[in-house]
């Protein structure tokens, strides 16, 4: 076995596992009503949820909503973009205790 100092083997490490985490997220993701939450949320397999779609989207990214749907319940934990073309109904669930969050509508 070769000596790899601790310091690179560290360096080789942090490396891989920030190349997972950004291929793990993605500026744009994409719910519809058709959509699978196995699905990457991209726009050729778009998730069923908006819960599922935050988890692979980038803070201060973009969930594009595709058809009129209700997308469940969702808790926003970073700045993001849910956007709906003209006449798409996207419906959330807005939970009673943060019923006084205020959203602004685009």
């Amino acid at each position: 076995m070769r000596n790899i100092p601790i310091a690179r083997r560290s360096a080789v490490l942090m490396f891989t596992l920030l190349a997972v985490t950004a291929a793990a997220a993605a500026p744009r993701t994409f719910v519809a009503s058709y959509g699978n939450n196995a699905n990457p949320c991209s726009l050729g397999s778009p998730c069923r949820g908006f819960a599922q779609a935050l988890t692979q989207t980038d803070p201060g990214g973009e969930i594009i909503v595709l058809d009129s749907a209700g997308y469940g319940a969702l808790t926003i934990d970073r700045s993001l973009t849910i956007a709906a073309p003209s006449g798409i109904y996207a419906g959330v669930t807005v939970p009673r205790a943060r019923a006084s969050r205020s959203m602004r509508r685009a």
